[in-house]
């Protein structure tokens, strides 16, 4: 299992994103699993894909054709 501290949380995952991700709020020392798919998901589907839509409407014709 992984470690990773952020300024607020700290977060235990498999390295495969497989199963939960522990998250640790360092503040109170509340502590919640959850699923890492669902994580995945968040972040493909409402940051990836909206950063690569924007890429693509701003691209030129020669970088849509590289693409």
């Amino acid at each position: 299992m992984h470690t990773r501290d952020t300024s607020r949380f700290t977060f235990h995952f498999n390295s495969d994103f497989s199963g939960n991700i522990v998250c640790i709020n360092k503040e109170t020392g509340a502590e919640m699993q959850i699923p890492a798919e669902e994580i995945l998901q968040l972040v493909a589907y409402h940051y990836l894909a909206a950063k690569k839509i924007e890429k693509l409407e701003q691209a030129s014709i020669e970088e849509l054709l590289l693409a």
